[in-house]
């Protein structure tokens, strides 16, 4: 057994005032650059308060109003089709980039290049580009979480592929298994826990930028909050951010409990 090294009280704690000092540095040259004052949250605090006074109290007349009940499920529908088909086209371009399923290596290069590209692009500036292309409402505000869906979640797929056991494979290989079969019966049955738990968290991903692209003609609630803010209705605004919150609260909440049950279910593999 090997003894753990020992290592002296006071170097850990030189260790741990260097750290700290590091960390505050960094956040002194970040505010001198950004030329943050943070006084000023204290000497413009009446403006904050300003916008509170004129808030409160929300507005709950808006949970009777059926057009924003309407808007919450346009924003369901929105997340969902943005999930669906980002994760669809993301899982096979995970199984494109993964080092274990790929066909070749030039393809997993090329594959992971272009979810990187993906990746560096913002959704704000996708969907600008579809605003002009499709019209505003829902429909920019989908594909546009379908392609950042891909980006992102794909990255994740392959990275969860690459972690199968390569001994179930190997067994089915040796039984002359083709290179789908392997996939289909091998490597996707060990990770389809993990796979099931990426596309719930895709799901709570996009319900909560499903409602920030509302904001700049998406569609759904956040349009209505847009709307809401533009006409001065503070009260209405308060009313829909609270909705909002609580949505995406319930999401997270099922998802998490979703998530943990997918991830601690026993699986079993069988080989030959």
């Amino acid at each position: 057994m090997n003894a753990v090294p020992y290592e002296l009280p006071s170097r850990k704690a030189r260790r741990l005032w260097f750290f700290i000092s590091g960390i505050a540095l960094a956040l002194f040259i970040l505010m001198a650059a950004l030329e943050v004052n943070p006084l000023g949250l204290f000497t413009q605090f009446h403006h904050i308060a300003d916008l509170a006074d004129r808030m409160f109290p929300p507005n709950i007349a808006v949970l009777q109003d059926r057009q924003i009940w309407a808007s919450v499920l346009e924003t369901l529908a929105v997340a969902t089709m943005g999930t669906i088909g980002g994760c669809l086209v993301g899982l096979l371009a995970g199984l494109l980039a993964a080092s274990n399923t790929t066909p070749h290596p030039g393809i997993r290069l090329a594959v992971r290049g272009a979810m990187a590209v993906e990746r560096a692009i913002t959704a704000i500036f996708i969907l600008m580009i579809l605003l002009i292309a499709l019209g505003i409402g829902p429909f920019a505000s989908a594909v546009t979480l379908i392609f950042s869906t891909i980006g992102m979640f794909g990255r994740l797929f392959a990275d969860a592929i690459e972690r199968a056991e390569p001994q179930p494979c190997e067994s089915m290989a040796a039984t002359g298994a083709t290179r789908l079969q392997i996939i289909a019966f091998g490597v996707l049955p060990q990770v389809m826990p993990a796979l099931l738990g990426l596309i719930l968290y895709a799901f709570e991903v996009n319900v909560r930028a499903a409602i920030a692209l509302g904001l700049f003609g998406g569609g759904g609630l956040g349009f209505q909050l847009h709307v809401a803010n533009s006409g001065l209705r503070y009260h209405d605004v308060l009313g829909y951010a609270i909705i909002s919150l609580l949505l995406v609260s319930s999401i997270e909440r099922i998802s998490d409990q979703a998530r943990k049950r997918l991830l601690n279910s026993p699986t079993t593999t069988t080989t030959t």
